[in-house]
């Protein structure tokens, strides 16, 4: 009879056990996935083999770089979606290539400059994932100014992770040159003390005046606690503008463009050295 019971126990199926991936997977995970789809970062994105280990994104090395100058990065952050393309994208995919998003515009352009850009995708991206994005954001500038000068932008949920990530880089490194925030949310802001360390850091804020999403007061809470001191960077109100600059588009684009040559090259077309612009302040 023990034998019987034996044998009988043998037999018995084994429960299917799910993947340790599958067990994780939260609603917000799952919404995610759906909402990157035909794109599946995990498989689409992987940066390892272009030196960015376990991080996701778009990643475009300078072409001719000068061998005897330092390296220069741009690492772009996005929203609560974690895409790569940036806001004014139109209806495009937030993970698309060659949109006309500002992040793939910056792509485009600065590697003929001698200046890489990667567009970083948030692992796990979601406003759930608030503390893991900021990791994500974290270890790319740190790696990023290990060998090279850096400016980080971040718009709407990844302006606040930029303050965090420039702050956290500059700290460790000396070497970030710049920080952009555009219209960035106040969650998750450092306070103007502990961004005191950016005292020496060019700094471009922007942020419209038609922006439902997030205030435009948003913005000049962020410029307060950057210092507010035009002599080390720039603050725009863009007039009627709302939360992704689509009415702007190419303004936006030529702005940042330009702050970040005069940041590292120190030509521009029309980038004043300070600047606080209101609407109808030219």
């Amino acid at each position: 009879q023990q034998q019987q019971q034996q044998q009988r126990r043998r037999l018995q199926p084994v429960p299917r056990q799910q993947p340790p991936e599958r067990e994780q997977l939260s609603p917000e995970d799952v919404y995610f996935i759906n909402r990157d789809l035909p794109h599946v970062r995990q498989h689409d994105f992987k940066l390892d083999a272009a030196g960015w280990p376990n991080m996701f994104g778009r990643w475009s090395p300078a072409l001719g770089a000068n061998q005897d100058a330092m390296p220069v990065t741009v690492v772009t952050l996005d929203g609560t979606t974690g895409g790569t393309a940036g806001p004014h994208r139109g209806k495009a995919h937030y993970l698309d290539p060659d949109t006309a998003g500002l992040y793939d515009e910056l792509a485009t352009r600065l590697p003929a400059h001698g200046i890489s850009v990667l567009q970083l995708a948030y692992r796990r991206p979601g406003p759930g994932r608030f503390d893991e994005c900021i990791a994500d954001a974290v270890q790319a500038v740190n790696l990023a100014a290990t060998s090279s000068f850096v400016v980080v932008i971040g718009h709407s949920m990844g302006g606040a992770i930029a303050l965090v990530a420039a702050m956290q880089a500059q700290a460790t490194t000396g070497r970030l040159r710049g920080v952009c925030t555009l219209a960035p949310q106040l969650f998750g802001v450092p306070s103007r003390q502990e961004l005191a360390v950016l005292h020496g850091v060019s700094k471009l804020v922007v942020h419209g005046t038609g922006d439902q999403a997030l205030p435009p007061s948003c913005s000049e809470d962020v410029w307060s606690r950057l210092g507010g001191d035009s002599r080390r960077g720039c603050f725009v109100l863009m007039d009627g503008a709302t939360h992704c600059f689509e009415e702007h588009r190419d303004e936006l684009t030529q702005l940042v463009y330009d702050w970040i040559m005069e940041v590292f090259v120190g030509t521009s077309k029309g980038m004043p050295d300070a600047c606080i612009k209101e609407p109808g302040t030219g």
